[in-house]
């Protein structure tokens, strides 16, 4: 078995997953288990969702692998035949361990999450937004990388939740690389015949947890400005930017996680990031995020506040 650290846990697997950090001590006291196995999930519909219930779920990706989660500590992989390990290793490191957090009672986001002075911040919004782009002009700028895809917070942590460091990787379009000034023939696809690049981010990635200080809902505007979310906005961007909300109702999970998603808002600014996209204004964009992170108050140097509810 081959060890690995990722979200605090101790991860040990007969997958090789490079993109993870490597892991220290034994086998015997890691918290998760990766093992290869057999899973019926022959089946001709296209759904991703073989079965989900609160401790056990079973996904599959049609000509490349199905996983089976389990109770918050073991994932079991069973790869297709022609798939390629790069395709098999992105999905695992993805959507099963994003599954697997969710079972050991993480709020999980689909979200980027960068380390700014000592706190967290993470990036959601709709597929396309750049989110992975604006976590990179924020690391290229000097800024730890926390995860790229998935962040993982404790919501009961006090007195702010808590996000977890995932591993160091971004995975980028080739405009967004050569946007930052990268070449991107010169860093590996994700997976064959996949236009996004692999880029480590290493440095300054953070050991331990650290505190939610915001969260950002990228969206597309004629202008660049931060707004401030109302109480009801905010429960409700985390709550449609979760990455197992699909899942909930299938495992009887629907009201806790409503209630994770309740007291993170209560306790979390989360704030509207419009701005042009153009990767001119990328460098900018950057700089006004790490300004209203510093700022004593989330909405200070915003243009607009939304309207408060009536």
């Amino acid at each position: 078995m081959l060890l690995y650290r990722a979200y605090g846990l101790g991860i040990a697997s007969e997958l090789p997953l490079p993109e993870l950090m490597p892991g220290d001590g034994a086998a015997e006291v890691s918290e998760v288990f990766v093992r290869r196995g057999e899973i019926d999930a022959a089946t001709d519909a296209d759904s991703v969702v073989m079965w989900a219930k609160a401790d056990d779920v079973c996904l599959r990706y049609k000509d490349v692998a199905a996983f089976r989660i389990t109770g918050g500590n073991r994932i079991i992989y069973d790869p297709h035949p022609s798939a390629d390990e790069r395709a098999v290793r992105l999905l695992l490191t993805g959507g099963a361990l994003a599954v697997l957090l969710h079972q050991r009672g993480f709020l999980v986001l689909h979200a980027s999450g960068v380390a700014i002075d000592g706190r967290a911040t993470a990036f959601v919004g709709e597929k396309g937004e750049g989110k992975s782009t604006l976590a990179a002009a924020l690391h290229a700028r000097g800024h730890g990388l926390l995860a790229d895809d998935v962040v993982a917070v404790d919501p009961h942590a006090r007195p702010a939740p808590l996000a977890y460091p995932g591993f160091p990787q971004l995975k980028l379009w080739p405009e967004a690389v050569a946007g930052l000034g990268g070449e991107p023939d010169a860093l590996p696809r994700v997976y064959p015949g996949f236009e996004k690049r692999g880029r480590r981010a290493d440095e300054r990635f953070p050991a331990d947890p650290l505190p939610l200080d915001r969260v950002y809902v990228l969206e597309s505007g004629e202008r660049n400005a931060i707004e401030t979310l109302s109480p009801q906005q905010r429960f409700i961007e985390l709550t449609r930017h979760s990455y197992l909300l699909s899942l909930l109702g299938r495992t009887g999970e629907t009201a806790a996680h409503f209630y994770q998603a309740a007291d993170v808002a209560a306790r979390v600014p989360v704030l509207r990031l419009l701005r042009r996209r153009a990767l001119d204004d990328l460098s900018s964009i950057a700089q006004r995020v790490e300004e209203n992170m510093r700022s004593d108050t989330p909405h200070a140097g915003a243009e607009r506040s939304a309207a408060p509810d009536p």
